[in-house]
Order: structure tokens, then C-alpha cells, then sequence
């Protein structure tokens, strides 16, 4: 009676040690891990001006300019950028990563056959074998590293989702530097009708050709400096000779 009783107080027990490695542990929270990371610097509560609201941005954001040109661009970069492709690949990487981990939290079953040699006396199938195996991960091991995969899955798609935004985003801000730059440099009829529109509500009765021969002497201007330029060469690189 009283070996039963040991035995079962030694079974309790390794029950009870066992038992808090079945649940995951939560992952520290931020203030332990400033204190672990930064332990003699103190950061600010609040920043001192406020960001910009958190809000997602839409897929399709290009849509709100009206312009195909500008989204027929962009859906050409995001087509054939090498690094986005790059990028796409670890996403899937890392998802394969994740199924390789949960699934080490299954079942094995493997089978195997042995045949012999035909030309002696026991030819044919001799044998086969069975075999099944599954880890209890009793102390949390490979759940950790399926959440590790997990985590680490989520971020590469984030990094993936991001480089998609910044390179539209760089397309877009080419494209209207090359418009804004168009109507600031000759040819200047993209100006003139910009001014047209400009003055249409304080002089309305200003007419496109008001506009174009208010500006001849400009265009006067550049053609001089152009055939100067056509008949002596050398002067456009006179003056950055003497600066440099």
C-alpha cells in the first residue's frame, strides 16, 4: 500500500513539472524588453509632435489620379522589377517554411520493402515494414519554432507589401516630375494653355494668341541662343570651364 502511494506521489509530480511545458509561453512584453535592451536610457512617453494617422493604404491608390498612363507604368514596374520579384520569392519561402514546421507537429508513418534477388532461391517480395512515429513536444520546442516561422512569414510579407507601395510610389513621383517639368521648359505651349486657365477668372477676354504673342520675346530669346550655340559650340562649355 505504501509503494503504491510513493509511486503514485512520483507520477503527480512529473506530471506537475511536465504540465507547464504544454502551453506556450507569451512572448515578453515591450517594457521588459526595453529595460533587457536599453537599461540606462530613459524614452520620452509621447512623441513631441504627432504622426499621421495609421490607416491602410488602398491597393489601388493610383486610381484616384485618373490617369492610365501613370497605372499602366506602374503595373509594367511591379511586373518586371527584378528585386519585387525577388521579394515575392522569399514571401513564398517563407510560407513553405511555416509548413515544414506545423508540420512536425503530425504524425510520421513510413513504409519499406525489402525484395530479393531473383536469381536465387527467394526471389520475390521478403518483407515489409511499417513504421509510425510523432513527437509529443511535451516542452513546447517545435510549436516555438512553428510561431517563430509564423512571425517570421507575416514580417516577410509585410516587407513584400511595402516595397510594392514605394515602388509605385516612386513611379508616381517620376511621372508628375516629368509633367512639372515639361511645363516649366520649352517647348512652353503646355504653359500657355496653363496661364489661359489660370487667367480665365480675372480676364476672361484674354485669348490664346494674346497669350502666345505676349510671350515672342522669349521664344525670340531662345532662338538666338540656340544658333549661337549651333555656330560656336564652344561657349556652352565656356563658362562651366572657368567655375570648374
Amino acid at each position: 500500500m505504501r509503494a503504491r502511494l510513493i509511486r503514485r506521489g512520483i507520477l503527480m509530480a512529473a506530471f506537475t513539472a511536465a504540465f507547464p511545458g504544454c502551453v506556450l509561453q507569451s512572448p515578453p512584453a515591450t517594457d521588459e524588453l526595453q529595460k533587457d535592451a536599453l537599461p540606462h536610457t530613459a524614452l520620452p512617453e509621447a512623441w513631441k509632435t504627432a504622426g499621421a494617422e495609421a490607416a491602410p493604404v488602398a491597393d489601388r491608390w493610383l486610381a484616384s489620379f485618373n490617369d492610365p498612363a501613370l497605372s499602366a507604368l506602374v503595373d509594367e514596374a511591379l511586373a518586371y522589377n527584378a528585386d519585387l520579384q525577388i521579394a515575392a520569392a522569399r514571401v513564398e519561402q517563407a510560407a513553405g517554411y511555416v509548413n515544414v514546421a506545423r508540420a512536425s507537429l503530425l504524425p510520421w508513418v513510413g513504409a519499406a520493402g525489402r525484395v530479393g534477388d531473383k536469381s536465387g532461391t527467394g526471389g520475390g517480395l521478403e518483407g515489409v515494414f511499417l513504421s509510425a512515429s510523432l513527437e509529443l513536444d511535451v516542452w513546447g520546442r517545435v510549436r516555438y519554432g512553428r510561431a517563430a516561422a509564423q512571425a517570421q512569414s507575416e514580417a516577410t510579407a509585410a516587407d513584400f507589401a511595402y516595397a510594392r507601395q514605394s515602388l509605385a510610389a516612386t513611379v508616381a513621383k517620376s511621372w508628375f516630375a516629368a509633367i512639372e517639368a515639361g511645363l516649366l521648359t520649352p517647348p512652353f505651349g503646355l504653359l500657355v494653355y496653363t496661364v489661359k486657365a489660370a487667367m480665365q477668372d480675372e480676364e476672361p477676354g484674354v485669348s490664346l494668341v494674346d497669350i502666345f504673342w505676349s510671350s515672342t520675346p522669349y521664344w525670340i530669346v531662345i532662338l538666338l541662343a540656340m544658333t549661337l550655340i549651333v555656330a560656336f559650340p564652344g561657349i556652352a562649355t565656356w563658362l562651366p570651364g572657368l567655375m570648374f
